[in-house]
């Protein structure tokens, strides 16, 4: 059997786990194409470079005011992108659970999953719950970007291996590229669709090819075996 270059921790993970993780991640593609359904359903004259992706999900049309920050929002498919929201907290957690064995074994990577975790959580606390119902609950959900970046950068920080440094750079890239994506969305009064959007889809890139990678790979073990790998180092 050849080794494939994707290590699982100390116990063995089976060819169908491992791409049932990458499978989860995949599909968190679904997210971009509800935003892009719901967008088009949309009666306001809606764009992405001011509009946040959480006013497609607000249930009632009307001007949005917080601060200095105003918007005409009518989304009348939000019940799409509320749904979206809560199916794609559960693929990233679900991809979390079948992809737990492939992280060194470091604090930094175990703290790393944990966050990216609770992203998952709060994508599913803001659907459950959108902006317009209760703006502080939902905000607080929202911190799951901050979360994602964190903890795909402490996933980069562990990983040390030079076979694996595309992944390092990859993860650190993406997750400082997420957190200053949030400090723009917090700190500047414009652009704030664009600002979120830059906070929020690094986290769906770095899943997605992740995801492809384990899914590419496992084609390297053989049929119903284990794939019997050292740590990432």
């Amino acid at each position: 059997m050849r080794r494939v270059d994707l290590h699982i921790i100390e116990n063995n993970f089976s060819k169908k786990q491992m791409v049932m993780g990458g499978v989860f991640w995949i599909l968190t593609i679904e997210f971009f194409v509800a935003q892009a359904i719901v967008q088009a359903a949309c009666i306001s004259p809606y764009n992405i470079i001011d509009n946040t992706i959480s006013e497609l999900g607000f249930t009632s049309s009307g001007v949005v005011s917080l601060g200095t920050y105003s918007q005409y929002v009518n989304s009348p498919l939000h019940t799409v992108m509320n749904v979206s929201f809560i199916v794609t907290g559960l693929l990233i957690l679900f991809g979390l659970y079948f992809t737990r064995g492939i992280w060194p074994k470091r604090r930094l990577a175990r703290l790393g999953v944990a966050l990216i975790a609770l992203a998952g959580i709060g994508k599913i606390i803001v659907g459950f719950v959108p902006g317009n119902v209760n703006f502080a609950l939902h905000s607080l959900g929202g911190l799951g970007m901050i979360c994602a970046s964190i903890g795909i950068t402490l996933i980069g920080l562990a990983i040390r291996g030079k076979e694996h440094r595309w992944m390092r750079n990859l993860s650190l890239l993406l997750g400082l590229s997420g957190l200053i994506g949030m400090l723009l969305f917090l700190f500047m009064n414009y652009w704030g669709g664009a600002f979120e959007r830059l906070a929020d889809y690094p986290m769906f890139i770095w899943m997605v090819v992740l995801g492809s990678y384990l899914v590419l790979r496992s084609r390297d073990s053989t049929e119903g075996e284990g794939l019997s790998l050292k740590p990432i180092t």
